[in-house]
């Protein structure tokens, strides 16, 4: 099941219907698989979930716990939280699944080992980053809950595109929107209220470059700089960022869910932003743009020019580059 059918399944469950005897949490999005946790803990009753709700990394102490009899509750949840099983720990596990006890739910997120794991009595829970539709349902979520306040479909766009997709900051964002603008929030609030981070400055002017929007560009550039961030800095924020294009242009076969792993993303939205800014470009003008930025670096680096210098020349090369 997707991350989003598994709170409803949770209350059929905890309402007369059935819990499987192990959920296996796949996918990468670390927002998601925090809130996935949290909700199986949400089962429990509350006076008694710190006896009754429990982590760990054993595979032994895991099982060990879902074979001890809960605390004044009808269950109990042990989540095991491992990047790698080995043979042993798989056939341990396996075990289990055979004889689970009936008043224990197991949550393994167990990353790649969660493929070895199939049955009857076991579920899986997607926890992949959110599809583009998805992701503005989320976001509209946050603005219905309570206190619910309207917001338009212009601000859902921009906090996604200014939280470059991060979940975590679209809860935390949405909360100060709500609270800033209780009658409705529109675009202009998300841009006055929300903060750009590097990444998505970047994101800004590299589609100015791409647009060959030089008032734009240089507009956002000064922005940057005056915001604190050193020129050495957004240099290499910039080239950092081009160079990621050129990969996922040459890639265009790999998934965001590869590439991610590959650039050392935490979440496969990032990949996102990273696609779209691509398109506006041709394999050959990105390849001219990595060069000619990795050779500003150098040339800065090795004292051949001050970090003003090449940033500038940067900026201007970019937007006359064919």
């Amino acid at each position: 099941m997707k991350y989003s059918e598994l709170k409803t399944h949770l209350n059929d469950a905890v309402n007369g219907g059935t819990f499987a005897a192990a959920y296996f949490l796949t996918g990468e999005d670390e927002y998601l698989l925090h809130e996935a946790k949290r909700l199986f803990g949400e089962t429990l009753d509350s006076g008694f979930k710190d006896m009754n709700f429990s982590k760990t990394s054993d595979v032994g102490e895991a099982i060990e716990t879902l074979y001890t009899f809960p605390v004044f509750d009808i269950r109990r949840v042990c989540v095991l939280e491992k990047d790698d099983l080995n043979e042993d720990e798989t056939a341990k596990l396996k075990a289990y699944l055979d004889s689970p006890a009936s008043e224990a739910i197991l949550v393994a997120d167990v990353r790649e080992g969660a493929k070895l794991f199939k049955g009857k009595n076991i579920e899986s829970v997607s926890c992949a980053a959110l599809s583009d539709e998805e992701l503005r349902d989320f976001v509209r979520e946050q603005f219905s809950s309570p206190p619910a306040v309207p917001v338009e479909n212009a601000a859902v766009e921009e906090l996604i595109t200014r939280t470059q997709g991060s979940l975590a900051r679209i809860v935390g964002e949405a909360k100060k929107l709500k609270a800033y603008s209780p009658d409705g929030v529109a675009r202009a609030d998300v841009t006055q209220m929300v903060a750009s981070d590097i990444e998505y400055q970047t994101y800004i002017l590299s589609e100015a470059v791409a647009n060959r929007d030089a008032g734009r560009a240089l507009t956002v550039t000064d922005a940057i700089l005056k915001s604190g961030i050193p020129e050495h800095v957004l240099l290499a924020a910039i080239y950092e960022r081009y160079r990621r294009m050129l990969h996922i242009s040459l890639n265009k076969d790999m998934s965001n869910e590869q590439l991610a792993k590959i650039f050392g993303f935490k979440k496969q939205g990032q990949v996102y932003f990273l696609r779209k800014s691509a398109e506006n470009y041709s394999q050959v003008r990105l390849k001219a743009i990595v060069d000619l930025l990795h050779s500003l670096q150098y040339e800065f680096v090795s004292g051949e020019r001050s970090e003003a210098s090449a940033l500038s020349e940067a900026i201007l090369t970019l937007l006359a580059t064919q």
